[in-house]
């Protein structure tokens, strides 16, 4: 399972202390979640609300894979209590990583913030995606009570701007949660910045996914300049140890 999960999740890039560095997390995760839909008859799915699981390995890398699944045999990232942490990871953090609270309800201790230059030297770290303007802006006029014609309520939201990850966007004492503005229009990531391109407006963004724990091409980017899998997890994961399954 761990293998089939390494594989599908991030199988295509071979660095070896990379798949290390996936397997120690997709069999943390897998324990720290194995009674998650104990109610509905099976432990995981095989999708992205678990962990991805299209087949057991058996691609280009397979092999390497294997071993990298063998060489960390039982170990598992655990916190100060020696618990198996929640082993979250996603594609790209575009530079800095989440803390769990901010995109999660809960606060965990070693799901803190850091920044990632390393993910910014890969694939995903950039995207751009155009909106209709209109659509746009009503939708943040419905959720913060504004009218959609209030001429610097519209410059604010055409103007709205991340340098560093914001985790709302506040007007007038109110703030609207940019996971949901993500949701809604069906973007990359909540670090984008906003500019005024006429009949849309242009969504220039950083990162892909939630951007909590390891960002995988970051995690990829560091084993390829030569950091091991357990620098790599504890650059994600502050304050944890590796422990082994008993």
């Amino acid at each position: 399972y761990v293998a089939g999960v390494v594989e599908s999740e991030g199988g295509h890039y071979a660095q070896y202390e990379y798949f290390k560095a996936q397997a120690v997390l997709a069999r943390t995760w897998v324990l720290k979640n194995w009674d998650k839909h104990s109610k509905e008859g099976y432990n995981v799915r095989d999708d992205v609300s678990s962990q991805a699981y299209f087949s057991k390995a058996y691609l280009q890398y397979s092999d390497n894979i294997l071993q990298a699944v063998l060489d960390t045999k039982d170990t598992i990232l655990v916190d100060a209590n020696g618990e198996a942490i929640f082993g979250a990871f996603h594609a790209n953090s575009g530079g800095e990583t989440v803390n769990s609270e901010d995109c999660w309800s809960g606060k965990m201790d070693y799901l803190r913030g850091v920044n990632d230059s390393f993910s910014l030297k890969m694939e995903k770290a950039y995207w751009t995606k155009e909106v209709d303007k209109a659509a746009f802006i009503n939708y943040f006029a419905s959720k913060l009570g504004q009218s959609a014609s209030n001429e610097d309520f519209r410059k604010a939201v055409l103007n709205f701007q991340q340098n560093t990850r914001k985790n709302y966007f506040t007007y007038n004492g109110k703030s609207l949660k940019l996971t949901l503005v993500r949701s809604q229009f069906k973007l990359r990531s909540t670090f984008f910045s906003v500019s005024d391109e006429g009949a849309n407006v242009k969504l220039s963004g950083r990162g892909f996914g939630h951007g909590v724990g390891m960002s995988q091409e970051g995690a990829m980017y560091m084993a390829e300049v030569g950091f091991c899998y357990r620098e790599i997890l504890q650059h994600y994961f502050r304050d944890t140890r590796f422990g082994v399954v008993k």
